[in-house]
Order: C-alpha cells, then structure tokens, then sequence
C-alpha cells in the first residue's frame, strides 16, 4: 500500500510500518531474508566448504553496515555466533549461521522500533517545552520538518515579512489538517487493507501448504518416476541380456542340430556296418560250421593216423625181432663162415701136400699150377698168388657177415623210409574279408 510523499519520512509513518502485524508481509520477506543470509554466507565462503569463520562473517558484515566492532549489535552477533569463545579458529555452518542471523535480525528489529517510539515520544514531550506558548511560529515550522517540509524562516525577517510567513502557516497548518484527515482515513483504509491482505495471507498459506503437499507429492511422483526408470534401464539390460542369451541358444541349437545330422549319418554308417557285421557273423558261423566239419574230419583222421601209427609201431616192433633173427642167423652164419674157412684151409694143407706128392711128374692135375713151386725163387711167380688168394678167402669169410648185416639194416631203412609220416595236428587260421568294427 503506497503512503503520500509528506508522511513517508514521519515518525508516525516509521511506527506504523513497526506495528503491522508479521502476516501482512511475512512470506515475501522471509524469503528476501534467506536470500540475502545465503548470499552474505556464500560471499563468506568463495571455496564451498560449507563453513566460514566468524571473523569473517563479522568483518562483511562491518564492510556493508560501516559499522566498527565497538558496536554493541555486532559484539552481541559475535557472541551468538560463537558462544564458546573459540576466537579466530571459530566457524559455523549455513544452519547455525541462518538460524542466529534470523534471531539476531529479530532482536535487531524489536530493539530498533522500541528505540524509535521513545525517541518520537520524547520530541513531542520536549517540544512545548523548548517552544514559547504563544509563538506558532517556533510551532509550525517543527510540525513541517517533522512531515517532511522545509524551515520557511527568514533569517532576520521584517514586520511584513513575518505577516505574511503568519499568514502562510496558517494556510499551511489548514492544508497539514485537511492532509491529517486523509491521513486517517488512509490509515484507516490501510488496516481494512491489512485486514483483506491477511485473509489473503492466510488463503495463499493454505494454497502454498496445498501446493507444498503437491510438490511433495511431485517430488515423490518424480522419485518413483526415477525409480521407474532405473527398473526401466535394468529390464532393457536383462531384455539385452536375454536376446543375447537368446542368440547364443539359436546358435548351440543350430550346431546341435549339424550335431544332429551328424551323428544321423553316423548311425547310418553304423547300420550299415552293422549290416555287414551281421554278414560277416553269419559268414563267420558258416566258417565256424566248416571248421567244425573240418575239425571232426580232422579228428577222425587223426583217430586213423593214431591207428596206423600203431600198427606201423607193431610192424617196426615185429622188424626188429625179425632184425634179432637176422642178426642171430648172421652169428649162426658167421660161425659157419669160420667153419667154412678153416676147413679151407685144411683143404689147402691137404692140397699142398698132393702137390708136393706129385711134383717129380711131368704133367700137374691142378689148372691153377703152372710152374714149380718149390725152386730157389719161391718168393715170386706162384707163391705169391698162393699166399694172395690165402689172404683174400679169409678176407671174404671175414666180411660176409657184416655184408649180411648191412643189407639187411639198408632193407628196414628203405621199409622205414617207405611208410607215409605220421599225422600233424591242423593249424587253423581265420582270414577276415574286411576289418572287424571298432
């Protein structure tokens, strides 16, 4: 609400404006009042620490007010600010600064109102004192510089001049009188507005608590919105993670299913190995049948073998004896071979002697006599052919029965050498057409 230019310095203006309620303008100036303390607390503090020293708070505060640090406000903010007493190395945060900047404000501004209201009562007190009772002159000239005018007074003025400077301030004191009333009813209009702008206060503090709530309640929107998209920005990492997973499963599934294919035409191979397997073992089992027939065939020859081989064992056993026999009847020969050879020789005696009766005749009977062989020479001519043919009969009846002995010895040899060999036993030997399966 505007006040008339004349009022705006006076002091009944100064104590209206103190005695207003903290409705009427409390909001706005709250917040202009946290607004300068942040700013004087960040001026302070340049770095951001989040405290500052109390030497410098109260040095800005001395460079802005121009105050010194004798002044009584400024020593009672000091001992506020640092109620231990610490000195230089005291500091204080933005919340403590704020809440004794505020209380000390508050103090500041109830001591500074009171003070005006004595200083204004006592000027009025003082006044009629100072003043003549029946000068108006001393009178008005105060009432103007109190609302603000200026001291018409002349310095030494004349008789007319004063006349008409009376005149002036009765014309002066009517206008200040008519200007009161408007005062009044201004200062009257002023609490009806006040009245409406504390309704009004009141209605925009319910709608500041109400947009308070909303904000709140957009505040919390707006969490749960950030939380949202942070659940959001995790389901569109699992998605990716999953589609990735996703791909990675295509592609095992699609090498399983090469796998697949492959292990298919393994198993074919397989079948058709074992196909040829169950050829090959019924193949192997006609072998085996023939084998058996073999075997038994086999057997039986060899039953037979076993058989001849015995026989052929009585007939080497009976060669033997009939070999005793031989060489028995060669003993038997041998001792008629000697007999034989000693009759010889008596024979030769015998004929010796006839040879030796009929010498003196001219003719001999004996084909084998040709000459004498009783002359000086007798060791040539017939009585070395006498004495061979001697040598060579005993040598002849000598060998006879070893002769005799050895034929019949080359007989069982070439008899033993005429049998077949005995039987072996057969070896068997299996011959794979293809190599057996792995």
């Amino acid at each position: 609400m505007d006040l008339p230019e004349g009022q705006a310095g006076s002091p009944t203006t100064e104590m209206y404006l103190w005695e207003q309620p903290e409705e009427v303008s409390s909001g706005p100036l709250l917040n202009l009042e946290e607004q300068i303390l942040n700013s004087t607390f960040e001026a302070c503090d340049p770095q951001r620490t989040g405290s500052v020293a109390v030497t410098h708070v109260l040095g800005y505060l001395e460079a802005v007010t121009g105050q010194g640090p004798q002044d009584a406000r400024l020593q009672t903010l000091a001992h506020s600010l640092d109620p231990d007493g610490q000195g230089p190395d005291a500091t204080v945060d933005l919340d403590t600064f704020l809440v004794v900047m505020r209380d000390w404000i508050a103090a500041c501004q109830l001591h500074g109102g009171l003070e005006l209201a004595e200083e204004t009562a006592s000027e009025g007190a003082l006044a009629p004192q100072h003043l003549p009772s029946g000068s108006s002159e001393a009178e008005e000239p105060a009432n103007l510089e109190s609302f603000g005018g200026e001291d018409p007074r002349p310095e030494p003025p004349a008789t007319a001049d004063l006349l008409s400077s009376l005149e002036d301030l009765e014309l002066s004191n009517r206008r200040l009188a008519g200007e009161n009333a408007k005062l009044q009813r201004s200062v009257e209009t002023a609490e009806e507005g006040s009245a409406r702008l504390g309704e009004e206060i009141s209605a925009l503090r319910k709608q500041l608590r109400s947009t308070q709530q909303a904000l709140q309640f957009a505040k919390a929107v707006d969490e749960e919105l950030e939380d949202l998209k942070t659940l959001a920005k995790n389901l569109e990492e699992q998605n990716r993670s999953l589609l990735a997973q996703a791909r990675q499963t295509e592609k095992e599934q699609q090498h399983l299913v090469a796998e697949v294919e492959t292990l298919q035409e393994e198993n074919g191979k397989l079948l058709a190995e074992r196909d040829g397997v169950k050829r090959r073992s019924e193949e192997l089992a006609t072998e085996k049948d023939t084998l058996k027939r073999q075997l038994y065939e086999y057997e039986r020859l060899i039953c037979q073998r076993d058989a001849i081989l015995s026989e052929r064992t009585l007939h080497a056993e009976s060669l033997a004896k009939t070999l005793e026999e031989y060489r028995t009847t060669t003993q038997a020969l041998a001792v008629t071979t000697n007999e034989a050879a000693s009759a010889a020789s008596n024979w030769t005696c015998l004929a010796r002697t006839e040879i030796g009766q009929t010498g003196g005749s001219g003719t001999m009977t004996s084909p084998c006599v040709i000459r004498d062989w009783k002359g000086e020479g007798t060791t040539g001519g017939w009585g070395c052919f006498q004495l061979h043919f001697q040598s060579l009969q005993i040598t002849w009846h000598l060998l006879v029965p070893g002769l005799v002995l050895g034929l019949l010895l080359l007989l069982l040899s070439v008899q033993l050498l005429g049998q077949p060999s005995p039987p072996t036993w057969p070896h068997l030997q299996l011959c794979y057409l293809q190599p057996p399966p792995v």
